[in-house]
């Protein structure tokens, strides 16, 4: 007889360590994935959020769901006055970046619809149970750590354009440090009321109506009919053969999961020369779309809008019964704009100059927006899970996913050697090498940068798998992850 156990991978050690105490109070993957997700707002503030949104794939019974709660446009962007929209720079030390915050960045956040859709749908606790750690967490504080304090950092900008980002993020008006406590206070009240009121009481209730209020008023585009009308949407994954298994990938609005099925499924085994062919891809989704088509077989045949690329994360969670849960959340940078009483910051997708090849605020109304986010899942011959992954990344997301299975399934790697060893991603007419001895493997030599040191550039892949029948759990070091099977 096989033997049970329970197994999670996350960005944050307490994270995992919130999923972990669910699994042994008797909750299933979901309910431990819902939880761990609220113990993100407080681990992992800038990622993770009640304004943000995400996508989850989801293993029960030998089927797989996928489960799109990513940002919708709003219904209208009828003429202001004057909008809350602005330019914020980010200095990464080498290079500095533009990005566009204010009321108007927002999109509808999916979020709290979300994980009250997959709670409905596959949890097992009362929810009232799974705040308790978040709330604690929100309360005692949680201590910054090294990719805290450096994700902060960079986004110090955006935080401190508001009193509450402020009050959160700094301390004697300069970004919260390495060992310094982060805490958020009006959390337990909120996650309290979402346990009485379910997503109704977010989207249909008093938080909605002062979001809408405040945009409408501040220069935003967000209504009250843009959050009562937001809906969750279940769907069948992308099904693609790999090794003699089945690769589960998201279905669109994900991007992600088609560039992972081309890479996975060329009949070039060339990794460099994927890398260089998806990335033509990425300047137009139709010709994404096509390509896909061509190369699978499958067809695809949802709308594409555009693709958010910014501030995500990603945790993994299987427990005794053999359920598991892949899911990937992003906020943005976040608009600056936090949410009246909850201590949440609101997403600003709709800030991305490069998602608006025609200008700003040139965006369809009520459309779901795309993104590159991949929770990523392989069944074996017998339909069993055997992987379980995601990771953060920008527009790296599928191409470090990708890379991962890779070392695994064609080179023989464990876990932790495939999710640690270099990586490239190609960008730009650049081939970016995490190290040195990458160049011996490609062919590529007229633009190159090289890196020689692991980089949160290269994502950061959390992840669990089933090699020579033992499950094994990896947190990428790259966002300082943590993985424990148990």
């Amino acid at each position: 007889m096989a033997k049970k156990i329970n197994a999670v991978a996350s960005g944050h050690e307490l994270t995992s360590y919130t999923a972990k105490e669910i699994l042994k109070a008797g909750g299933n993957a979901f309910d431990a994935a819902i939880a761990a997700y609220l113990s993100m707002f407080v681990t992992e503030p800038h990622m993770a959020s009640a304004g943000a949104a995400g996508f989850a794939t989801t293993y029960q019974n030998g089927k797989c769901k996928f489960y799109d709660f990513f940002c919708q446009t709003p219904r209208s962007k009828a003429s202001r006055d004057k909008i809350d929209f602005y330019p914020i720079t980010v200095d990464f030390g080498n290079e500095q970046e533009v990005f566009h915050v204010g009321l108007a960045s927002a999109a509808v956040p999916g979020t709290i619809a979300g994980i009250w859709k997959i709670h409905q749908d596959l949890g097992r606790l009362p929810f009232k149970e799974l705040i308790v750690i978040p709330s604690q967490l929100a309360t005692e504080g949680v201590q910054l750590n090294n990719f805290q304090a450096y994700d902060l950092k960079l986004l110090a900008p955006i935080a401190k354009n508001s009193l509450e980002g402020q009050k959160m993020f700094f301390k004697d008006d300069e970004p919260k440090k390495v060992g310094d406590s982060m805490t958020i206070p009006e959390l337990p009240d909120f996650l309290s009321f979402l346990a009485e009121e379910g997503a109704n009481g977010f989207y249909k209730g008093e938080i909605g109506r002062k979001i809408a209020y405040d945009t409408q008023n501040k220069g935003g585009f967000l209504s009250r009919k843009d959050f009562e009308n937001y809906k969750v949407i279940v769907k069948k994954p992308i099904a693609l053969p790999y090794k003699g298994m089945h690769l589960q990938l998201p279905n669109l609005p994900s991007l992600g999961g088609m560039l992972t099925g081309i890479v996975l499924n060329s009949k070039d085994k060339s990794l460099e020369s994927n890398l260089i062919y998806t990335n033509t891809l990425l300047r137009s989704t139709d010709y994404l779309k096509t390509a896909f088509e061509e190369r699978t077989g499958v067809q695809i045949h949802d709308d594409i809008f555009n693709t958010n690329f910014k501030g995500t994360s990603h945790l993994n969670v299987i427990d005794s019964e053999g359920q598991a849960i892949s899911l990937t959340t992003s906020m943005g940078e976040g608009s600056g704009y936090f949410i009246p009483g909850i201590g949440q910051q609101l997403n600003n997708m709709l800030g991305e100059s490069f998602l608006l090849p025609e200008g700003f605020h040139k965006w369809k109304e009520d459309i779901r927006m795309s993104s590159m986010m991949s929770p990523t899942m392989i069944l074996n011959s017998a339909k069993e899970l055997v992987f379980a992954g995601g990771s953060g990344g920008a527009s790296r997301i599928p191409f470090a996913i990708a890379q991962v299975i890779k070392n695994i399934y064609e080179h023989g790697m464990p876990l932790g050697d495939a999710i640690e060893a270099p990586r490239m991603h190609y960008q730009e007419d650049i081939m970016n090498l995490e190290n040195e001895t990458l160049l011996k493997q490609i062919k590529y030599k007229e633009k190159l940068n090289i890196w020689n040191k692991k980089s949160i550039y290269f994502g950061g892949v959390h992840a669990l798998a089933k090699i020579n029948g033992e499950w094994e759990a990896k947190g990428d070091s790259r966002r300082e992850g943590h993985g424990e099977v148990f």
